[in-house]
Order: structure tokens, then sequence, then C-alpha cells
């Protein structure tokens, strides 16, 4: 692999971060309000729930 090659693959890795990114933005949208009748392990709700302590739902501002 060449540089050029290289830096090819590295601009294509940033696209597809961007890309999930926005997939996951999309999703989020469709599951809030439905956690109940999805299913979902316990370990990925709980990872959920860590996650969201951290947002202040009054001020809608993430806690630093």
């Amino acid at each position: 692999m060449d540089f050029i090659e290289a830096t090819e693959a590295i601009e294509d890795a940033k696209r597809t971060v961007v890309n999930a990114r926005l997939v996951q933005r999309e999703a989020a949208k469709l599951v809030a309000g439905d956690l109940r009748s999805l299913g979902l392990s316990g370990n990925v709700l709980c990872k959920l729930k860590r996650e969201l302590k951290d947002f202040n739902m009054q001020t809608w501002r993430w806690k630093e």
C-alpha cells in the first residue's frame, strides 16, 4: 500500500464513520419511547442508562 492508497483508505474510513453517526441518530429517534417493546438485553439497557446519567433533562445539556 502506497501513500495515496493509505490516504484514500483513511478518507473512506472517515466517511464511513460520518455515515454511521447519521444512521445512529436516526435509529435513536426511532427507538425513543419504545425501548420496552424492543426486547433489548439488560446489558444494552444498562449501557444506555449509564450514558444518559450525564444528560441533564432540564437544561438539555451534557454534564462535563
